[in-house]
């Protein structure tokens, strides 16, 4: 089962929805059926709920458009519950260039939170944080929709990993420090400024604040680990990883052939193949299971895994590390420039090679 389902594309990009966002909607519905609110009343509450969703939509393509113009690709955005991420095929090359990319969500909130200065109520106290935060659902639509805006900006700028304020900061500390101590000092920061959120919640008893917190707590985990491994990757390519330790299936095998392909060895993943050309990936008890349907023809291309593409043997790990299926053992081709196959290789590959690799060191180290 996939986590998100791909609702659009906006200039190339996957706009993609994570079902606890749906989760989310019934969850709203269902509440305002129990309060037995008014229909305009239910109505307003989820046409408020739309608005925040394009309002982090228009946050997150502010990231997007940003990295493109440096040619940073994109391979998607998801939107959640609590907010958007948007997945980038590698990192920006330069302190400067994370800088902006990360300035250009909050940006685009602060623009339309001005733009809505001109259509609030005769009167409003719109530049005191204390009425905004006491008051996030005023009566008024446009109101309302300025409240958000400054909240969604300021959230993003604190300075902890992963928010964007935690990215500018680590931006600004690699301009005047070496990228492996600017790290380290804004996880600090981060592990910090967490601890204080939910802290807060806790004396408060704001358990958004709380939940907010500790999510916050885990991600900088989560970005350390992503850094390391980004440390160790990052002088290897996809040529240094290749395993040539795979087998095959011809598109036209017969049952026999195939079945006897299957029974040859414990290969979990078969690359499919025609007059010599990489087709796709299989995976053993899809094909099991058509075997099993006893179709008088069994059309193998229509098994092969869905949405797995190849990987150009001279490609940074660090770029296609994301790139790679979640399941560790699952294969993915490895080809040259003019398209032909070397080998495959896959997570369990690439964490193998590091291991050896650590080890060959501490060996070296030893001696």
């Amino acid at each position: 089962m996939k986590n998100s389902l791909k609702i659009f594309f906006i200039k190339g990009i996957p706009i993609q929805l994570h079902w606890t966002f749906l989760v989310f909607i019934a969850w709203v519905i269902l509440m305002l059926v129990i309060a037995r609110e008014p229909l305009n009343i239910a109505f307003v509450s989820i046409g408020e709920l739309l608005a925040v969703f394009l309002c982090v939509l228009l946050h997150e393509l502010g990231h997007a458009l940003a990295a493109q113009f440096y040619q940073v690709p994109i391979r998607e955005i998801q939107l959640l519950p609590i907010g958007g991420l948007t997945f980038f095929e590698k990192q920006p090359a330069l302190p400067r260039q994370e800088i902006i990319i990360s300035m250009a969500g909050p940006l685009v909130n602060v623009i339309i939170a001005l733009l809505m200065i001109p259509l609030l109520p005769t009167g409003t106290v719109f530049w005191k944080l204390t009425e905004i935060a006491g008051n996030v659902h005023p009566a008024n639509f446009f109101h309302f929709l300025y409240n958000i805006n400054v909240i969604l900006a300021l959230l993003n700028l604190l300075p902890i990993l992963p928010l964007d304020g935690g990215k500018i900061l680590k931006g600004i500390l690699a301009l005047i420090l070496k990228p492996s101590t600017a790290f380290r000092a804004i996880l600090s920061i981060s592990r910090v400024m967490s601890l204080v959120l939910t802290i807060v919640g806790l004396i408060t008893g704001n358990l958004l604040l709380i939940i907010y917190g500790c999510f916050l707590l885990l991600m900088s985990t989560v970005e350390k680990n992503n850094y390391l491994l980004a440390s160790l990757l990052r002088d290897e390519t996809i040529s240094d990883v290749i395993s040539q330790d795979f087998k095959t299936i011809h598109a036209a095998a017969t049952r026999q052939e195939i079945l006897d392909t299957l029974c040859s060895d414990n290969d979990r993943y078969y690359v499919l193949t025609d007059n010599g050309e990489m087709i796709g990936v299989l995976d053993k008890e899809t094909i099991l299971r058509a075997l099993m349907n006893r179709e008088e023809k069994m059309v193998l291309k229509k098994l092969i895994i869905p949405d797995l593409s190849f990987l150009s043997a001279d490609s940074k790990l660090t770029d296609v590390w994301s790139r790679l299926p979640a399941r560790a053992d699952l294969i993915m081709p490895v080809m040259t420039a003019n398209k032909k196959m070397i080998g495959v290789t896959s997570r369990d590959h690439i964490i193998s090679f590091l291991l050896n690799h650590a080890m060959t060191n501490q060996t070296k180290q030893a001696l």
